[in-house]
């Protein structure tokens, strides 16, 4: 039921876009170390004041990663020549 959900854009959330220059230049480790570092923050729960002064505890995590073949083929230390024999991760 939850795949219902998914495409829906109030369920969509960028949470880092960057430029492939600074990817090539940088690398992927430096430019998504903050969300790494955010994301082990929030499963360790956060503490968060409601606007009625209650102080809540919550935790979470990341559930999905979306981008295109070729994004994705980099985060993932895949093969990123659409060439290769299996240049797809979902179809072999």
């Amino acid at each position: 039921m939850c795949h219902l959900f998914n495409s829906r854009l109030n369920n969509i959330h960028i949470v880092a876009a960057f430029n492939s220059l600074d990817m090539s230049k940088y690398g992927f480790d430096k430019i998504i170390s903050p969300l790494v570092r955010d994301i082990k923050q929030l499963e360790q729960g956060v503490e968060l004041k409601l606007c009625n002064g209650k102080i809540v505890r919550k935790s979470g995590t990341l559930v999905q990663i979306a981008g295109d073949n070729l994004g994705l083929n980099q985060l993932c230390g895949f093969v990123e020549s659409f060439s290769a024999r299996h240049f797809c991760r979902l179809y072999r």
